[in-house]
């Protein structure tokens, strides 16, 4: 980040621009590692860092490509994996995480197809609500559904206001998720019970 801003975003040698978004996934990454850091102990700091930084990279290629690569969710899973064989996540809240987690998009996915005749998600975002429901159990997987699908909707309006309305306008759906995933992780760690107790 610091080389960039001395170079103003130029490659020393050869003078070519430098993409804004590699300062961006190292800020947003340096942040995530020094939170995980700060208020972890170094085991379970070093398990959330892996999974905050694949979900980042996640999240890039999805909103540039609007696919997710199955080998970062395969790697997701076992990392999760051995979160639970390492007592790090809880066995029976992660279980269930997951089956709401797939069960949920899933169903979305199924019933948008049945009112619009086509796919609303991509596989890729069920493999992702997996391994998400993995991490942040079944009661705060839904409410990340929930916050995810009202931040994309904001979007949705902003860039159709410019462009102009398209009922048919594509959004990449797992920045929103993963977005969405971290806000409510840290959100619940101040808390003093459930998520739950922030909305009602």
């Amino acid at each position: 980040i610091i080389s960039f801003l001395i170079q103003v975003g130029r490659c020393h040698k050869c003078k070519q621009n430098i993409s804004i978004q590699y300062p961006i996934v190292e800020f947003l990454s340096g942040i995530g590692w020094a939170w995980c850091l700060s208020v972890y102990a170094p085991l379970e700091a070093g398990f959330l860092i892996l999974l905050y930084s694949i979900f980042i990279v996640i999240a890039w290629i999805d909103g540039f490509t609007m696919n997710i690569p199955f080998i970062l969710i395969f790697i997701v899973f076992i990392v999760e994996i051995s979160g639970l064989v390492l007592g790090i996540l809880p066995l029976k809240e992660s279980i269930f995480g997951a089956l709401v987690g797939v069960g949920s998009l899933g169903l979305i996915m199924f019933v948008t197809f049945l009112i619009t005749k086509r796919q609303g998600m991509g596989f890729g975002d069920i493999q992702l609500g997996l391994v998400l429901g993995l991490l942040l159990g079944p009661i705060h997987i839904v409410f990340t559904f929930v916050v995810a699908s009202f931040l994309s909707l904001i979007v949705w309006v902003g860039i159709s206001s410019v462009k102009g309305f398209q009922m048919n306008r594509a959004l990449p759906f797992a920045p929103f998720l993963i977005t969405s995933g971290i806000m409510l992780y840290v959100m619940n760690y101040y808390l003093t019970g459930s998520i739950l107790q922030f909305f009602i």
